[in-house]
């Protein structure tokens, strides 16, 4: 038989972890759908083809360190936009290069939301506390408009 007070309670202490999965999720849809992108101008002619390097080089077991692409040939791993000692874009080399973009910049919003929500209850804060200052940073204009600037989340 269900206690339904042991239910009562564990409803209240996890419903607010809860809405704030729930709200990640609505905000980081657009980029684990699979039949749209998300792009910007410099996504496409700066970081997907600085990302495509990297990759190339990751898959090829070595790390880029020159790319011959731009400007008859630059440093790119002195460029810390290009990311390409980010341990995280080498899990990702293995996807196509706007796939694991739009993974990433997923994954990065469940860590500032998580983060946030830690953040807060390290005060002597509540749980629905915590969940509204993660909602709240979450869904500001700040985070929306960086998230389509990959170079910046990486």
């Amino acid at each position: 038989m269900i206690d339904r007070r042991a239910v009562l309670v564990a409803t209240r202490r996890w419903a607010p972890v809860g809405v704030v999965v729930a709200f990640w999720l609505w905000v980081a849809w657009p980029f684990l759908r699979t039949d749209g992108w998300i792009t910007s101008f410099a996504t496409v002619a700066y970081s997907g083809p600085n990302l495509s390097v990297t990759f190339e080089a990751v898959r090829d077991g070595r790390v880029a360190h020159w790319n011959d692409l731009v400007f008859g040939g630059v440093n790119h791993i002195g460029n810390p936009q290009t990311s390409a000692m980010y341990p995280l874009l080498w899990v990702m080399a293995w996807f196509d290069v706007h796939r694991a973009m739009m993974l990433t910049t997923a994954m990065h919003l469940a860590v500032i939301a998580s983060g946030t929500w830690v953040l807060v209850r390290r005060f002597p804060a509540s749980r629905a506390a915590a969940s509204v200052a993660a909602i709240t940073l979450l869904g500001s204009g700040l985070v929306m408009a960086r998230t389509i600037q990959f170079e910046q989340i990486s």
